[in-house]
């Protein structure tokens, strides 16, 4: 019974990076156009991975009690604070 539990407690932080990393790569991809030619691209990446994180999800819904229409809106809110303006054309 030790050996189980070791060997699966020692998966979970490398299952926890994978995860991690997937959803770093999948932040990456849907905001590319975002985080083309922006000095501070890494930073951005950063917070943007955090605001559609499902731990976030998890504190507002879970522990904020919130409706899921209610935290996808502020999920919502949360990108588009983090995101730069567009530039407006003319």
């Amino acid at each position: 019974m030790r050996e189980v539990r070791r060997s699966t407690s020692t998966s979970m932080p490398s299952m926890r990076g994978f995860e991690r990393q997937v959803h770093r790569e999948w932040a990456e991809e849907v905001f590319a156009p975002q985080l083309a030619s922006r000095r501070d691209r890494e930073e951005l990446l950063d917070l943007l991975v955090v605001a559609t994180d499902l731990l976030t999800w998890k504190i507002l819904r879970r522990d904020g009690g919130m409706d899921r229409s209610t935290t996808s809106e502020r999920m919502l809110r949360l990108v588009q604070a983090t995101l730069p303006a567009p530039s407006k054309r003319s």
